[in-house]
């Protein structure tokens, strides 16, 4: 993958900034993720919805929010850190 380490100077957009960010975000977790999509897959929405409303599963529903930046995050699902 290509390296998206790029300064983030004030003239770029904030739409160009976020695809950097987003690219830099994935770069940095490309072998976690890769090692997940072989292994285990990564769920539907609906597997992720029937897994978090199973009680003790550890998967919970996190509702979408604006971050003190002003970036909007949406819904996702996400499990309790273990140990």
């Amino acid at each position: 993958m290509k390296n998206y380490k790029k300064k983030l100077d004030l003239k770029q957009s904030k739409e160009e900034r976020y695809i950097i960010k987003k690219a830099e975000e994935y770069q940095k977790n490309e072998k976690a993720i890769r090692y997940q999509r072989k292994t285990i897959g990564i769920p539907t929405k609906s597997q992720a919805e029937k897994t978090a409303s199973k009680k003790g599963s550890g998967m919970v529903h996190v509702s979408g929010y604006t971050t003190s930046d002003g970036r909007k995050v949406g819904d996702y699902f996400r499990f309790y850190p273990r140990g």
